[in-house]
Formats: structure tokens, C-alpha cells, sequence
């Protein structure tokens, strides 16, 4: 209950809200990993992550409005619904290979993540004089679907030198890319049409490219570590009305 008041105290008109928001949540995963040695000092591996989650939420609001007195002067219903279905996956394959017991090995990896999400909304407003005269029905309806892709591979080698010097290097490649839509329709569901003051969508693409060289030696109880990284990053975004 909200009262309002005007300057010199006086209450003028009185807003009751009294509204139920139920929300479900389901949310499985699953993650999967192998090994296989082909050799003392070669290793591959796989390893597999799923997500699955589900999100439902509805509910509605029932706002009086009155004036001073406590007299009804209108209503408005709100109602709204959603519905969240979320999907992702990742995916990685690894190999390592030791070449001596010094520490000169070589490792990789390659990744690619999808996710998934579809969003479906639904938001309605119908307002009522005191005698229950409609005087404003809204509807609104949205379809939000996301995509993203991700994939990137990856190579690291170092070996021990002399004089405990060990010298690193490596290479990375990362490709982006997503869809982001979002679709909006009013009026009465047999009715409704595209709002296209509300509708929009926004691709994005990126793809970064690395190399790095890095120099370790010890001395003592000091270590120094002395490295160089170059990156390039290329990247494109496009609004859509």
C-alpha cells in the first residue's frame, strides 16, 4: 500500500498492489572425461560438459487505484510470463607429450562451446475504470533467442637449457561468434503485428590470434622470468534495427 500526499500533508490519493509471482527452475548436467596413453610419454584426452536448465515464471499484479477518500477511481491487471530454455556445450580434446624427464614437453588444446538460449516473454496491462469499463488492454510479446560459438585451439612448448635456464613458447587462435535476436510483437494474439520500435538484433564476430616466447632462470633462491606476447585481435559488430 502506498499513500500519497501533497504539500501540506493532505493525503490524496492511495495505491493498493497485491500480486503472486510463481518460478520454476529445472537445471541438469553432465560432464564426461577420457584418457587414453598411447605411450610412458604421450597422453590424449576428451572432455565433454552439457547444460540444460529450464526457467518458467508467471505471475500477475492487481493495482487499485483510489483517491483521498478511499474511493475506487481505477484498476489495472498486469500479468507476465516467461519462458527460458538454456542449452550449452563444451567440448575439449588435449594431448601432451613428454619428450625427456628435463621438463621438454608439448601440450594442445582445442576447444569449441555452444550456447544456446531461447527466451519467450509475455507482458500484458489492461487498466479499468471504478464501474469496470475497460479503458487500455496491452499486450506485448517477445522472442529473445541468443546463439554463441566459441572455438579456440591452442599449443604450448618449452624445454630446460643449461644453467637452469627453461625457455617457453606457444601459439593461440580464438574464433567468436553470436546472435543475438530480439523480436517484439503487440496487440491480441490473433491480431498482433511487429513492434518494430522495440525490435532489434546485434551479430558479433572475433577472432584473436597470440604468440608468445618466455625465458625462466633460477638463481639461488631468486627466479627471473622475462617474456614477449603479440596479439591480434580482429573484431565486427553489426546493430540491425
Amino acid at each position: 500500500t502506498r499513500s500519497f500526499k501533497n504539500e501540506t500533508g493532505s493525503l490524496t490519493s492511495i495505491l493498493e498492489q497485491q500480486g503472486e509471482i510463481l518460478y520454476n527452475r529445472h537445471n541438469s548436467n553432465v560432464k564426461v572425461g577420457v584418457d587414453y596413453y598411447l605411450n610412458k610419454r604421450t597422453t590424449i584426452g576428451f572432455i565433454f560438459n552439457g547444460l540444460r536448465n529450464r526457467v518458467n515464471e508467471h505471475g500477475g499484479i492487481e493495482n487499485l487505484m483510489m483517491n483521498g477518500n478511499h474511493e475506487l477511481d481505477s484498476i489495472v491487471n498486469s500479468s507476465h510470463s516467461v519462458n527460458n530454455p538454456f542449452r550449452n556445450g563444451t567440448m575439449n580434446l588435449n594431448m601432451l607429450h613428454q619428450f625427456d624427464s628435463t621438463g621438454t614437453e608439448l601440450s594442445m588444446d582445442v576447444d569449441y562451446t555452444h550456447y544456446n538460449s531461447v527466451n519467450n516473454q509475455l507482458f500484458g496491462n489492461n487498466s479499468y475504470s471504478a464501474s469496470g469499463q475497460a479503458l487500455g488492454l496491452e499486450r506485448i510479446r517477445g522472442d529473445l533467442p541468443r546463439t554463441i560459438d566459441i572455438f579456440s585451439a591452442r599449443a604450448d612448448y618449452s624445454f630446460s637449457l643449461k644453467n637452469n635456464y627453461k625457455l617457453s613458447a606457444g601459439l593461440k587462435s580464438s574464433f567468436i561468434k553470436t546472435n543475438n535476436q530480439a523480436n517484439y510483437f503487440s496487440g491480441a494474439a490473433e491480431l498482433e503485428q511487429p513492434d518494430y520500435n522495440r525490435t532489434n538484433a546485434f551479430l558479433y564476430r572475433e577472432n584473436i590470434n597470440a604468440f608468445y616466447i618466455e625465458g625462466y632462470r633460477e638463481l639461488g633462491k631468486l627466479g627471473f622470468k622475462v617474456g614477449l606476447r603479440m596479439e591480434h585481435t580482429s573484431s565486427r559488430g553489426h546493430q540491425l534495427g
